[in-house]
């Protein structure tokens, strides 16, 4: 064989060469493969804090589920559902306001609906109103603007007494103008 080599010395390099092409790619693979064994050995020990974790709140679902269905329900109640659009909570928290300044026996003179506020998960929305009347029927009005549900939230309030040289005939006693500012909440879904 050795004398073979020597007549043909360009041939057995071809044929040596041949041969180390796919000796080289076996090789080259079987490192590869070796190389991402550790790797992934590696990359297991760091996931395995996240998965704990997963696992942690998968057998706390059901109490985690239990807390954020009492907290929708509370939330429900104190502010207007995210599935009604603004303009609707908006023309509703009017009439709603009006109302109750109605009510409580204030002559409501105009109303005005305020630009929408967008704040964290919540639509701020505003109702600018004025109206007159009695010391008792603001107060009244008020009482009734604490209690009313979903919340509504008194965000200024000016208050003037109206001269009796300006009243056209009336209620004696003392009138006051009142200019309030209200705002609702409306959850963001």
């Amino acid at each position: 064989m050795i004398e073979w080599m020597k007549l043909h010395r360009r041939s057995a390099i071809l044929i040596g060469l041949t041969l180390l092409v796919p000796l080289y790619l076996y090789l080259r693979l079987l490192f590869g493969l070796v190389g991402e064994w550790s790797e992934s050995g590696d990359s297991i020990e760091k996931y395995e804090p996240r998965i704990a974790r997963l696992s942690g709140l998968l057998a706390a679902q059901d109490t985690l589920s239990s807390g954020a269905d009492e907290l929708a329900a509370v939330t429900e109640g104190l502010v207007f559902a995210g599935n009604i659009p603004q303009s609707t909570v908006a023309a509703r928290l009017q009439t709603t306001v009006r109302q109750l300044f109605s009510a409580a026996g204030l002559s409501v003179l105009d109303s005005q609906v305020m630009p929408v506020r967008t704040e964290e998960a919540f639509d701020r929305m505003g109702v600018k109103l004025s109206a007159t009347g009695s010391l008792e029927a603001l107060d009244i009005a008020l009482g009734e603007l604490a209690t009313h549900r979903p919340m509504l939230l008194l965000e200024s309030i000016e208050v003037r007494p109206v001269p009796e040289s300006r009243r056209n005939s009336g209620p004696k006693g003392q009138v006051l103008n009142v200019a309030v500012q209200v705002a609702g909440l409306r959850a963001i879904r």
